[in-house]
């Protein structure tokens, strides 16, 4: 080694004095990946979960990061609805895939609350199938990722025979 490189050496040394490093910062990411940077969001989706309410036949839920206010909102129908869906007389298979292609493009039309019609399934000999669907397609991606809250519909609307569906804004890109 020459002279010059244990002089600077030395004066880094100098320089850094008494700094330690963070906690957490001395480990290296494996060859070939790129380490997470603090503060940065991962591109892949975090799981979302809801906080659901049931009475009877009424249903109201709201994604853990939507205030019980705004929930309040919906249900008390003070969302203006943008969209109607209406799954009537839809097999259960092609209701939910019916249900997946207008939420996805509602959202991108800019709509933020939908009024999914499902019936009360009175002409059903099994029930309400769709009605008691709903709620797990709602909760379970990728819906779930698309969904702030939702609720049986308010009387006017269709009462139980409805479920109003606040959506999150899509994002810009």
């Amino acid at each position: 080694m020459s002279g010059k490189d244990d002089e600077r050496k030395s004066s880094f040394a100098d320089a850094l004095g008494d700094v330690k490093p963070l906690k957490g910062r001395d480990k290296l990411a494996p060859p070939g990946q790129p380490r997470a940077k603090p503060g940065v969001r991962s591109d892949a989706p975090r799981e979302r979960r809801f906080v659901v309410e049931r009475d009877v036949e009424w249903i109201w839920a709201r994604a853990e990061d939507v205030s019980a206010a705004r929930l309040g909102d919906l249900r008390a129908g003070r969302i203006p609805v943008d969209r109607e869906i209406d799954l009537h007389g839809f097999r259960q298979d092609q209701a939910l895939l019916q249900l997946r292609e207008q939420v996805a493009s509602a959202r991108q039309a800019g709509a933020r609350c939908l009024l999914v019609i499902h019936g009360w399934g009175r002409r059903s000999t099994e029930g309400a199938v769709l009605k008691q669907a709903l709620p797990e397609w709602l909760q379970a991606d990728p819906l779930a990722q698309q969904v702030l809250a939702f609720c049986s519909a308010p009387p006017a609307q269709g009462g139980v025979g409805a479920t109003l569906v606040w959506l999150r804004r899509t994002r810009a890109r």
